[in-house]
């Protein structure tokens, strides 16, 4: 497309050609979301269609005036970051769909994109855990003991009850296509959630749901009561 534009009303969902030659959905995008503007930042892997699900309007801008009114003032690198992991977050992630979007452009910005091959482990059992992860392309399984435990899809995070635990991998997470992550090291993610409260409640929920029970169990020692 020559142009690039922001939704005024309606939704469109993203879809993207994958190595494998599988066409997947990248992500839906809402009022308000950009479309069009992912292929410069990412010319590996652009966007193949753009669908929309409802009747949409849209304002549009060419790739030139985008160019001089958009990414010249702001830099490359910051229109990089929303489109392709700020957005991504927002609107591909059930778990950062409700944090506050402060916490989500923070987490954007720490956040590095990681390759990984088909057939790949990302995460070994049993092994430290370095980074949390958000799948962010492809597919991926989780296996516990060599058998799948569960499906990763893109949006989902993995590596999130080891860091906050502090403990090894609870089980294999291995690739099933191609896949990119976007990924936060251990250090980061910890002082990211330490100043905000918010997403790491969300968090422990999201772990003790995965879990079947409470990630940090309250014991009768827990509190000291007079």
């Amino acid at each position: 497309a020559d142009f690039v534009g922001i939704i005024f009303s309606g939704r469109a969902t993203l879809f993207r050609r994958l190595n494998s030659g599988r066409k997947a959905r990248f992500m839906r995008i809402i009022e308000g979301d950009l479309f069009n503007a992912h292929d410069p930042g990412d010319p590996l892997q652009p966007v193949r269609m753009v669908r929309a699900a409802t009747p949409l309007v849209a304002l549009t801008l060419t790739l030139e005036e985008f160019q001089r009114l958009v990414v010249g003032p702001l830099g490359a690198a910051a229109v990089s970051c929303y489109v392709h992991k700020h957005l991504f977050l927002q609107r591909a992630s059930a778990t950062c769909a409700a944090w506050p979007p402060a916490a989500v452009a923070q987490f954007a910005e720490l956040a590095g994109i990681a390759s990984h091959g088909a057939g790949t482990k990302i995460l070994v059992q049993d092994h430290d855990v370095g980074d949390i992860h958000v799948l962010y392309e492809g597919r991926a399984s989780a296996l516990r003991n060599g058998r799948r435990v569960g499906k990763i899809k893109p949006g989902e995070f993995f590596g999130e009850i080891s860091l906050l635990q502090n403990s090894s991998a609870t089980a294999d997470v291995e690739t099933i296509d191609d896949v990119r992550c976007l990924a936060v090291n251990r250090v980061e993610f910890i002082r990211f959630i330490s100043r905000n409260h918010h997403v790491a409640l969300r968090l422990e929920r999201l772990c003790s749901e995965r879990l079947g029970h409470p990630i940090f169990p309250l014991r009768g020692q827990s509190f000291d009561v007079r």
